[in-house]
């Protein structure tokens, strides 16, 4: 077996390395994109905690308020209706304040009522988020489990492939292994074929002596783009 076809050989070892490599990194792709759903899941609950936390202090606050005018409003109505009024502009003064009070508790009272009904939509908006939270905790647990598994049928297929590499490199000399190294980092694939007089890396036509040092057994390169040709 020749240079070239020994490099031919490992290029495709190499290329069946790399698809295992793929399809392990897919995987891996997969269980974070997974995991960074369930990470905003459990953001977004505990935002939706916090919000209805909020608004349940804002209505204890309004009903506190709420219960203090009403107090108020008794002690005023109480005051007016005694014998201990001693003017009529004291009396005026307390009915003022009296619809003031009013007022104010007709303000809180609609206010509580919107708290109320914002407080049953944030129930039911935390009730799903919840329920999304598990659904993506539930999807995770899964694909752990899954990608575990599909990570040690990979690599029990892709170490027969590093094993076979590793014996091959080792009949190529050092020189050419560089060689092969550089050309596939640069051009993806470092040996090609000559077909129909045309190099299949880069496309162009071979010289006539290239091809005939090629079917002689020679170690040739492509004039245009270096790359290593094989019978």
């Amino acid at each position: 077996m020749g240079e070239a076809e020994r490099l031919y050989q490992l290029q495709e070892l190499d290329e069946g390395i790399a698809l295992y490599e793929q399809k392990m990194q897919e995987w891996t792709e997969r269980l974070q994109d997974t995991h960074r759903r369930l990470v905003e899941s459990r953001q977004a609950h505990k935002e939706g905690e916090k919000t209805l936390q909020e608004r349940q202090l804002l209505l204890r606050q309004a009903e506190g308020t709420l219960w203090e005018q009403e107090a108020r409003l008794k002690e005023l109505e109480k005051r007016l209706y005694s014998n201990t009024i001693r003017s009529e502009r004291e009396a005026t003064a307390i009915q003022s304040e009296i619809e003031q009070i009013r007022q104010r508790r007709d303000e809180l009272e609609n206010e509580a009522l919107q708290l109320m009904i914002e407080l049953d939509e944030r129930r039911s908006q935390l009730d799903t988020l919840i329920q999304e939270e598990e659904s993506c905790l539930h999807a995770y647990d899964a694909l752990v489990e899954e990608t575990n598994e599909q990570e040690t049928a990979l690599q029990e297929q892709i170490e027969p492939l590093h094993a076979a590499r590793a014996g091959l490199a080792a009949q190529i000399p050092p020189k050419n292994l560089v060689l092969y190294e550089q050309l596939r980092k640069t051009s993806g694939k470092a040996v090609v074929h000559i077909e129909n007089n045309t190099c299949q890396g880069c496309r162009l036509e071979v010289s006539l002596l290239r091809r005939k040092a090629l079917a002689a057994g020679e170690f040739v390169r492509c004039e245009n783009c270096g790359r290593i040709f094989v019978a």
